[in-house]
């Protein structure tokens, strides 16, 4: 009986939430406050006055719900933001057009890759050997993610191109062209934010 209590009490243990983790995870979350985002909503409409005010909004909103302090403080996003707002709705279809293209050789890119590393587990070539299955495993885009947020692309497409809610679709999405629903649905790249060591 001791015996099973003790492996209770281990177990029990094991399963309890650490502390350290919870003090990461919340001193990395910076929050950017609503006065932050309408200042820069302000701002950048004087300064270009032909920009959408609803969409540099909703991108600000998005923006800001996935910085966090390793990102970089309140005012970097500011200056990140100001440098990084595409105002001009022509430059926006041109820079969403590079961003495709950019996503399509990546996904097309690593899935050449995987398939190379796992031709001796998925065709007949010959014995397996454990550098087979080590290879076959491995993920090359399997932190391409947290790379983006890392170098900013995230925050640029999630600024430029925001995340739009089912329900949101559904009430404006009738209306939209094509053009529209490609650039929404580049919003859905980026609606939350894994660690890389959760991915």
């Amino acid at each position: 009986m001791k015996k099973y209590i003790m492996l209770l009490l281990i177990l029990a243990a094991g399963c309890s939430p650490q502390k350290k983790g919870e003090q990461k995870s919340e001193s990395s979350m910076l929050s950017i406050n609503d006065a932050t985002i309408t200042s820069l909503t302000e701002s950048i409409m004087a300064e270009k006055p032909g920009a959408d005010k609803q969409l540099l909004e909703k991108g600000l909103r998005h923006a800001a719900s996935l910085w966090r302090s390793e990102d970089g403080t309140a005012t970097e996003f500011s200056d990140f933001v100001k440098a990084s707002y595409i105002a001009d709705p022509a430059k926006r279809k041109e820079v969403f057009l590079k961003i495709s293209n950019f996503f399509e050789s990546l996904s097309g890119n690593f899935n050449e890759i995987t398939l190379d590393l796992r031709k001796n587990l998925d065709e007949a070539t010959g014995e397996i050997d454990d550098v087979d299955r080590m290879f076959g495993t491995y993920s090359p885009g399997s932190h391409l993610s947290d790379d983006l947020y890392s170098n900013k692309i995230a925050f640029y497409i999630a600024l430029n191109f925001p995340y739009y809610s089912l329900e949101e679709k559904e009430t404006k999405g009738p209306s939209w062209s094509r053009e529209e629903w490609a650039m929404a649905r580049m919003g859905d790249m980026f609606v939350s934010r894994v660690p890389a060591e959760l991915s």
